[in-house]
């Protein structure tokens, strides 16, 4: 069974593997991708659409250097 094509999706390379078992991947070939944005693409997000809360709560909770002003 085949993943399914959604059109228009945007996807970031995961550093994971793909293959049985998981762990790490140095193949350049079939790269795991995911839905979910990294952090600091998700609180500018977050931000943009007015979950201004939402975005505090999770700077409260995670490493400084992955706020958006410090990531990019």
């Amino acid at each position: 069974m085949s993943r399914p094509e959604i059109p228009n999706l945007i996807t970031w390379p995961r550093n994971l593997s793909t293959a049985q078992g998981g762990g790490m991947s140095t193949s350049s070939i079939d790269v795991y991708r995911s839905n979910i944005p990294p952090w600091p693409i998700f609180l500018l997000e977050l931000e943009k659409r007015g979950y201004r809360g939402q975005a505090e709560l999770i700077r409260r909770n995670i490493p400084s250097f992955l706020y958006p002003e410090n990531f990019f």
